[in-house]
């Protein structure tokens, strides 16, 4: 079974390395060929919201008559989803290492398989399809998943590994990756998928000219506020609310329209009211009147608009909220 270490993000080196916000690809992008993966030793495992990989050392028993033996192989996973279309890839590769034993392997082959369940179809290149056992052999090819959910599905991932040859006794075995969800919630920007168990993080800059002071309201909030909301560590996530009249209730409570604003300021708060821990919920919320241009921009698509966009977050998904220096 792909078991992925829920909640081990990609470093930052990896997340440019492996293009995880997986787009469509530019020209150039294209002509420079696929990008290294960031699970490169055996036993590695690393997702984020679009991206998963992972690379196994396997050994296959084999039994024919009353021979046997032991086939050492890798085999390596890189999914690459993406929020702006709901066609999405794996990279698979099955390489074989050794062999130790006396049962003749000499017409063994394996066949790679992928599923994927709802509105998700799937289907495997003729590369992954009755791959010669033979160590130094080393098949690369993608199994490639369409979904045409036109609201939501969250689809399981499955692949199965079946060997075959007359007269051999050898097990096939499975493989899977974290659920997919793809939907077509997001008005003006159309389906996409991601992984929804990976919780993503919303970040603002201390030294960022353009947030500088809601930043340091957001510091302020999560240290002073009780459960210190939304912060990594020692606080509770974020969940989304997607109801525009919930979030203007919940903003006219934080920041009700009867408080002054000196010039140049507006009121900003947290929890956002864009979230279930907004105002209106009743939880602790901080309040403070921060540059009026700069809490404009927080908001906007290249900081919490374009996380949520960018990470396909829907009604109810947890995210962090980090400020970093």
């Amino acid at each position: 079974m792909l078991k992925f270490r829920f909640g081990r993000a990609l470093t930052a080196a990896a997340i440019a390395t492996a293009s995880l916000l997986a787009g469509p690809a530019t020209a150039a992008q294209a002509a420079a060929g696929p990008t290294p993966s960031p699970c490169v030793a055996p036993g590695s495992n690393q997702f984020n919201r679009t991206f998963a990989c992972d690379k196994v050392l396997r050994t296959l028993p084999i039994t024919i008559g009353q021979t046997r033996g032991s086939l050492k192989f890798i085999t390596s996973h890189d999914i690459k989803l993406n929020y702006l279309g709901t066609t999405y890839t794996d990279d698979i590769t099955v390489e074989f290492l050794s062999y130790d034993g006396n049962a003749s392997i000499a017409g063994l082959t394996i066949t790679v398989g992928a599923t994927c369940s709802g509105t998700c179809t799937s289907r495997v290149q003729p590369s992954l399809v009755n791959i010669p056992a033979v160590v130094g052999t080393r098949a690369v090819g993608q199994a490639i998943f369409t979904d045409s959910t036109t609201t939501e599905n969250t689809s399981a991932i499955n692949f199965s590994f079946t060997p075959t040859e007359p007269g051999t006794v050898a097990r096939p075995f499975t493989e899977n990756s974290p659920p997919v969800r793809c939907d077509n919630k997001i008005s003006a920007q159309g389906a996409g998928c991601v992984f929804p168990s990976f919780v993503p993080t919303f970040t603002l800059s201390l030294s960022d000219p353009k947030v500088a002071e809601v930043a340091q309201h957001v510091a302020d909030a999560q240290q002073l506020l009780p459960g210190h909301p939304g912060r990594r560590g020692d606080g509770t996530p974020l969940r989304r609310e997607t109801n525009e009249t919930t979030n203007r209730q919940s903003r006219a409570i934080a920041c009700p329209p009867s408080t002054p604003r000196p010039a140049g300021k507006s009121c900003d708060e947290y929890p956002m009211a864009s979230t279930k821990q907004g105002a209106k919920y009743g939880g602790p919320f901080s309040a403070r009147m921060v540059d009026a241009t700069q809490n404009s921009t927080a908001g906007n698509a290249a900081y919490l608009k374009g996380t949520y966009t960018k990470n396909r977050i829907l009604d109810n998904d947890e995210f962090w909220v980090s400020v970093i220096a």
